[in-house]
């Protein structure tokens, strides 16, 4: 597979050290690299595109101006980056899956003993592989019935008509033009949940707990140690219709971190593809997300399916037509067990430890 416009930038991005590099070192080492695609109007048109991502200054014309990411990178966001770079540089027309050890074999040498903000190890590596296959966006993903990885196409590229809008973008449907509502959210996300071992309730109607004190879904998952010990792990879910307004929004879901370990906030995208590429403002939502210790959920309907399923007279086409994709994960936040335990009594309706297994609602055991 040849490099594309995303493997390219992630190229770039890694060379760019948190000190910053002057754009003629920069070319330098792209150079090196034996990229014979990088020159300076190339990296010139990359830069640009870099600095209307936010992702660096504002590039100047001076070649010796410094160049540096205005943040820092994860280790995981580097991982991605350097999988991409390596399953475009390896893949050819005889192989296109590699294993853990071949890819990092690659990195390593290219990059981990080559400059030092590159700090990875062959098992660190391995999680955040699993971790890219659980990620659409990441492009990274399992070869069907093997062992190896493969990198998908990039499907903004392939879906760029000449006025540069995605023609995946389901010719600008909305939710509200197919028919879905807030309230056909709700049983798909709590299946989501209900396959991550929590048992669920809808909550959406309930008003006990007051102002943005009433998440639309919430699951529950005890915890117990060998020493008798407990804790009630609970996961809230607030969904909207559209992201339109998900910047006031979006803090209807953080205020439920007071009582929940885990929040998410959540709104369906209709797209015949599966991408979080092409929903607008989502790096901006995922900083949010990130300053605020807060998961974001995606509800992906196709919708010739969904239309297909209701003119079948499917109960809930949603539920078949639809796929959730967490576009950042919720990360465990301990809330205050007096919190939980006003939440749980309040809200959910639930008084004493066994109502958690008679009163919430589990996957089916048979399925």
């Amino acid at each position: 597979m040849a490099h594309d416009t995303q493997t390219r930038r992630d190229q770039l991005i890694l060379e760019l050290s948190a000190e910053g590099l002057s754009q003629t070192a920069l070319l330098e080492r792209l150079r090196q690299r034996d990229y014979s695609y990088w020159n300076e109007d190339t990296l010139r048109r990359h830069l640009r595109e870099l600095e209307q991502a936010n992702l660096i200054p504002r590039v100047t014309e001076d070649q010796n101006a410094l160049v540096q990411l205005i943040r820092r990178e994860t280790k995981y966001q580097i991982a991605e980056r350097l999988t991409r770079v390596a399953l475009a540089h390896l893949t050819t027309d005889n192989q296109r899956a590699f294993t853990a050890p071949q890819l990092f074999e690659w990195i390593e040498q290219e990059y981990v003993r080559r400059y030092p903000h590159v700090n990875l190890s062959l098992d660190v590596y391995r999680v955040y592989l699993t971790k890219m296959t659980y990620n659409p966006d990441s492009r990274v993903a399992r070869e069907p019935g093997h062992f190896g990885y493969i990198l998908n196409p990039d499907f903004r590229e392939l879906g760029e008509e000449e006025g540069g809008e995605p023609a995946q973008r389901a010719k600008g449907l909305s939710p509200e033009q197919i028919g879905i509502t807030e309230r056909a959210l709700y049983k798909p996300l709590a299946n989501w949940l209900q396959s991550l071992g929590y048992r669920t309730r809808v909550t959406a109607d309930e008003k006990a707990g007051g102002p943005w004190g009433n998440p639309d879904v919430v699951g529950a998952i005890l915890h117990q140690s060998v020493w008798t010990a407990f804790d009630v792990e609970i996961v809230t879910i607030e969904a909207k219709v559209d992201a339109k307004n998900w910047r006031r929004w979006i803090f209807e879901a953080i205020a439920h971190k007071r009582f929940s370990d885990r929040s998410y906030f959540a709104f369906p995208f209709v797209s015949s593809v599966v991408s979080i590429s092409l929903i607008e403002d989502m790096s901006e939502m995922k900083a949010y997300a990130e300053r605020y210790k807060l998961g974001i959920l995606v509800v992906f309907v196709n919708p010739e399916e969904y239309e297909r399923l209701k003119k079948a007279g499917a109960e809930e086409p949603l539920l078949d037509a639809s796929q959730i994709v967490e576009a950042w994960p919720g990360l465990y936040d301990p809330a205050p067990m007096r919190e939980k335990d006003t939440f749980l009594r309040k809200v959910c309706g639930l008084s004493q430890l066994e109502d958690l297994y008679t009163e919430l609602d589990e996957a089916d055991a048979s399925a």
